[in-house]
């Protein structure tokens, strides 16, 4: 049930965990969801700290690279999952004139897109990253 404002599994504010009205009207996030949130947690903790023990060792053939590696594919998988569940939300919330900050969250929108296909243009067409 969607209240039309900004409700508190769409935006995680400070108003959403002091009890703001429409989070308490709309209740909290599925179970499938809240189940899936500690392991999305603990798979970036993993996915973050064997990368930092990689820099920090410098090797590229360590049991580290495995970690980091399995890791990441766990990361993606269920970070995939939290993704698909929530994308159809978007065009709403970004294209919804009615609330504050329609401007600033279209033009973000915008200069994101942009960078992106920059960054997978620079990426693709050229051999950089081998």
């Amino acid at each position: 049930m969607h209240t039309g404002g900004p409700s508190g599994n769409e935006r995680l504010t400070a108003t959403t965990y002091a009890g703001s009205a429409a989070y308490r009207l709309n209740g909290p996030p599925r179970l499938f969801m809240r189940a899936l949130a500690p392991l999305v947690v603990a798979a970036t903790a993993v996915v973050l700290g064997s990368g930092v023990a990689l820099l920090a060792n410098g090797e590229r053939e360590d049991t580290w690279v495995g970690v980091h590696k399995a890791s990441f594919v766990a990361w993606l998988a269920l970070f995939s999952v939290h993704v698909l569940v929530y994308v159809w939300r978007l065009p709403s919330l970004v294209l919804d004139r009615r609330a504050p900050g329609f401007a600033i969250r279209l033009a973000l929108v915008g200069v994101v897109l942009i960078a992106g296909l920059w960054i997978a243009a620079e990426t693709a067409l050229h051999d950089r990253w081998t």
